[in-house]
């Protein structure tokens, strides 16, 4: 099972080649013309999936983009650019180091997209990894993503993972029926922000019921928010990590933000059910 990219010159290409409960490895090989090389890539392992989130946000920006957006795997053996050329290509610059053990050696090529294939290559790389996501937001280097969510009676459980080029971790929001926090669930949050886009006063705060996660939204006044996050890592050991980290997030995203992360908590099952249930 695997997956080409490229409509013209480079080809690269994504091989499934191992995949379980916790993670699935990928054979990645680049074809530049005069060279080839290839090396291993892995998702999952106690992070989520980010390479199809990754296409997926370069399809919803399908028109074009400012300058570079950039994803790299977390053990840095792949590095994407993307950039729009404004007449419906996306030139990817591709950096693949062969072998983990010997980061002196890299090689770098080139691959031509047509925009208007990033839907479907977002969807088949979904394929190629089967592990759940459902979103990513984050303008630059630095990402949220978002798993599918995992359902109780009273509570929706879903895992986030931060990710940049030097820090990442993971934790999970819970999203409870009978304690809504005071920044609303978190589509409620973003909905505000984006009700406010023209700017605001200070920072906006929202942390979920379970005291894993807060967020600081702050707007710049022209474009973009800053999201400061801050992540309690649960785990085996009596001592309490914290991941600290940030990233942006266009404002002409942030209703299409709120209203996947509506659909990712929704709960048709709790309307009704009491003083704090969902909000219509």
């Amino acid at each position: 099972m695997e997956v080409t990219l490229g409509t013209e010159g480079g080809k690269l290409r994504f091989e499934q080649v191992e995949t379980n409960s916790e993670f699935t490895r990928l054979l990645v090989r680049l074809d530049d013309g005069g060279f080839s090389g290839s090396t291993d890539i892995c998702e999952g392992g106690g992070m989520r999936p980010t390479l199809a989130p990754f296409f997926e946000e370069l399809a919803r920006n399908w028109l074009g983009w400012p300058g570079v957006l950039e994803w790299e795997d977390i053990d840095h053996h792949l590095k994407l650019r993307a950039k729009h050329d404004g007449t419906g290509r996306v030139l990817m610059t591709v950096s693949l180091r062969p072998n983990f053990r010997e980061f002196d050696r890299e090689l770098r090529g080139g691959i031509v997209l047509d925009a208007g294939q990033l839907d479907a290559i977002a969807a088949a790389l979904r394929k190629l990894l089967p592990q759940g996501q459902e979103l990513l937001i984050g303008a630059g280097t630095a990402k949220l993503i978002f798993a599918s969510p995992t359902l109780e009676d009273d509570t929706t459980v879903v895992g986030v993972t931060y990710l940049n080029g030097t820090a990442s971790g993971a934790t999970s929001i819970w999203d409870e029926l009978y304690c809504i926090p005071p920044g609303g669930r978190p589509h409620e949050f973003f909905r505000a922000l984006a009700d406010d886009w023209r700017g605001w006063e200070g920072e906006r705060v929202w942390r979920d019921a379970s005291g894993n996660s807060v967020w600081h939204a702050s707007n710049d006044g022209i474009s973009r928010v800053t999201l400061a996050v801050e992540f309690l890592l649960r785990g085996d050991s009596p001592v309490e990590l914290k991941l600290s980290g940030g990233l942006y997030v266009e404002l002409g995203q942030l209703s299409h933000i709120a209203d996947r992360l509506e659909k990712l908590f929704d709960r048709p099952d709790w309307v009704n059910l009491g003083p704090n249930a969902k909000r219509s």
